[in-house]
């Protein structure tokens, strides 16, 4: 089971990502509009198993609410809703 948390939310600039990996590999985060439409920075990077938290920049992304994704190379994968207000 993955987890995600997204502080603060709403967020204006920048956003921490945290959540707990259940093995280690390959992690995929992005922030997706309601219309799917991926956003803002993607983080694809390799991670140990356990606690992780990454920086999310919001600062160039339009206010209004999207979806922070999580995806591992297993296919696990956990959505958190983010608001970024200005």
């Amino acid at each position: 089971l993955l987890r995600l948390s997204v502080v603060p939310n709403p967020a204006s600039a920048v956003a921490q990502a945290a959540f707990t990996l259940p093995v280690s590999g390959s992690v995929h985060l992005a922030l997706y509009d309601v219309m799917g439409r991926m956003v803002g920075s993607t983080i694809e990077q390799q991670m140990e198993a356990g606690a992780q938290s990454v920086l999310l920049p919001v600062g160039d992304v339009p206010a209004g609410i999207y979806s922070c994704v999580v995806r591992t190379e297993a296919g696990v994968m956990a959505t958190e809703r983010v608001v970024v207000a200005r």
